[in-house]
C-alpha cells in the first residue's frame, strides 16, 4: 500500500512538471502583445483572466500561464519607463534650459533658429552644432521649433520616443511624460518622424500631425485641415 501511494505521489509530481515544462514563455508574451500592449491594463484585464481560464488545462497550467504572462509584462513596462532622451553630444557638454510652471521661455539656437517652451518644459543642446547635423533633446513638455535652414543640414530633435527631422519650417513637438502620447505637429515646411529606428507614415506637411502611442508603439495621422 505505501508502495502504491509513493506511485501516486511521484506520478502527481511528475504531471505538474511536466505542465510547468510544456508552457514556453513566448505563450505569455504572446498575450501581452495581443491583450494588454496597445490598450489600457485595468479596461482589459479582466477579460484577460478569462481568456487564460478557458486556455488554461489544469490548475497548475493556469498558474503557469498566468507567471509567464506577469513576466512579459513586468519586463515591458520596465523598459518602457527605463527609455531615456538620445543625447548625440559628449555627455555633460550641453547647455540645459527649463521652463518653470506658468512661465514659457523662448531660446535662440547657435544656428539662428528659435525656439518657444511652453511652461513646465525641458530641453538641451550642445553649444556648437555639429557639421553633420543640428540637434535638440526634448526631455519634457511642449516645445515650439521655428527652425532656419542653414547649408541644407538637419534640424533633430530627441524625445524619449520620437526622433523629428526637418531642414526648415516650424512645428510642435509634444513629450510629456505622464501622458500615454507624444504628438507632433507640422505649422510650416516639411517634417519626418521616426521612432525605433522606423519612419512612421510619411513625411508630414503643413497642417498635418501625428501621435504616437507609447505602449503599442503605433503612430496615428492627425490632420488640422477643416
Amino acid at each position: 500500500m505505501a508502495s502504491v501511494k509513493r506511485d501516486i505521489v511521484k506520478e502527481r509530481v511528475s504531471t505538474q512538471q511536466q505542465s510547468r515544462e510544456e508552457l514556453p514563455l513566448e505563450s505569455g508574451e504572446r498575450l501581452y502583445r495581443k491583450h494588454m500592449s496597445d490598450t489600457d491594463p485595468v479596461e482589459r484585464g479582466q477579460e484577460l483572466l478569462t481568456l487564460i481560464r478557458q486556455r488554461a488545462k489544469s490548475r497548475e497550467h493556469y498558474y503557469a500561464l498566468f507567471t509567464s504572462f506577469i513576466i512579459i509584462a513586468s519586463f515591458y513596462m520596465l523598459f518602457q519607463g527605463q527609455r531615456e532622451v538620445h543625447e548625440p553630444w559628449t555627455p555633460g557638454k550641453q547647455i540645459r534650459v527649463t521652463s518653470l510652471s506658468g512661465e514659457e521661455r523662448k531660446v535662440l539656437l547657435p544656428d539662428g533658429s528659435s525656439l518657444l517652451l511652453a511652461p513646465g518644459s525641458s530641453i538641451g543642446y550642445p553649444p556648437k552644432m555639429r557639421k553633420e547635423q543640428r540637434e535638440v533633446a526634448l526631455y519634457e513638455g511642449e516645445v515650439s521649433f521655428d527652425v532656419r535652414s542653414h547649408d541644407n543640414l538637419p534640424f533633430v530633435v530627441y524625445s524619449k520616443n520620437l526622433r523629428v527631422n526637418a531642414r526648415s519650417g516650424s512645428f510642435i513637438v509634444k513629450a510629456y511624460l505622464d501622458q500615454k502620447e507624444e504628438r507632433v505637429v507640422v505649422l510650416n515646411g516639411k517634417v519626418s518622424v521616426s521612432a525605433d529606428n522606423k519612419l512612421l507614415l510619411h513625411p508630414l506637411s503643413k497642417g498635418t500631425g501625428l501621435s504616437f502611442n507609447k505602449n503599442s508603439r503605433r503612430a496615428f495621422l492627425i490632420s488640422l485641415l477643416r
